[in-house]
């Protein structure tokens, strides 16, 4: 917003805040120094990605289970089903990770157990569960459970 004389609202608030502190009229209240317990930090960074795969790996299966999807589609003519759990959580950990999907071909093979996959499948068929139905029902039941957690705690929010 722009006021009169051509200086924006914010800009007039840093200049008076600026003529406060060069005629010493600027009251600083002093906040307490917080302890940071070094070793936590260092060990939350240390395991960062190994929790939070295992946190996909759990919140995907408790979808699966509220939906009741089943983990092992019928067999049929045609290109072979995959779980869509597992699906999901690839496509989680993809997102997470910032990888492509030919490279979460390869960390499907390399976190199979880690993520309790079933089974491991190829680039293209993470490509094409971004319009799988069951897929997406996951992904949008994950989305609703992280919300779950912190219901009673946030009454805003805004995204980053």
């Amino acid at each position: 917003m722009i006021l009169m004389g051509g200086e924006r609202k914010e800009q007039k608030k840093f200049n008076e805040l600026v003529k406060k502190l060069k005629d010493n009229k600027f009251k600083y209240i002093e906040k307490e120094e917080k302890l940071r317990d070094w070793s936590k930090y260092d060990k939350a960074q240390i395991h960062e990605i190994n929790d939070m795969l295992l946190l996909i790996a759990d919140f995907v299966d408790e979808a699966g289970k509220r939906l009741r999807i089943e983990k092992d589609p019928e067999k049929g003519p045609g290109r072979p089903s995959y779980p869509p759990g597992d699906i999901a959580k690839a496509i989680l950990m993809q997102q997470y990770l910032g990888m492509a999907n030919r490279s979460s071909e390869g960390l499907v093979i390399l976190f199979k157990e880690k993520m309790r996959l079933s089974t491991t499948f190829s680039y293209k068929t993470i490509e094409r569960s971004y319009v799988d139905p069951f897929v997406t029902l996951i992904l949008n039941e994950v989305f609703k459970m992280t919300q779950e957690l912190i219901l009673d705690k946030e009454h805003s929010f805004a995204i980053d």
